[in-house]
């Protein structure tokens, strides 16, 4: 992932990283796992929204925060003002997690 994300840095010039970081209550496996490939999609989306009894305040929040990454970044081309670009280190990714 990092060296697709590398050839596209040296293509464009604003790109920007994210992990995502939050599993709901209503994902399947165990915890310990943690998130699974493409579980984002649904707090991108406004799910927790859409059908509220099967989501937690706390879904609702990750799924507000992502809404608003994806409407800043589209309105503005930058999701967030703390956001830095990608330059290839890992200090420029941002996580989408609970607090």
């Amino acid at each position: 992932l990092l060296i697709f994300f590398t050839r596209i840095r040296e293509s464009l010039d604003h790109q920007y990283l994210f992990f995502f970081n939050h599993q709901s209550e209503m994902d399947p496996g165990p915890k310990f796992m943690g998130p699974k490939h493409a579980s984002e999609v649904k707090f991108q989306f406004g799910r927790p929204f859409s059908i509220p009894e099967r989501f937690t305040d706390e879904d609702r929040n990750i799924s507000a925060m992502s809404l608003n990454v994806i409407g800043n970044y589209t309105r503005n081309g930058k999701p967030d003002e703390n956001w830095k670009p990608y330059n290839g280190s890992i200090e420029t990714y941002s996580y989408i997690q609970s607090e």
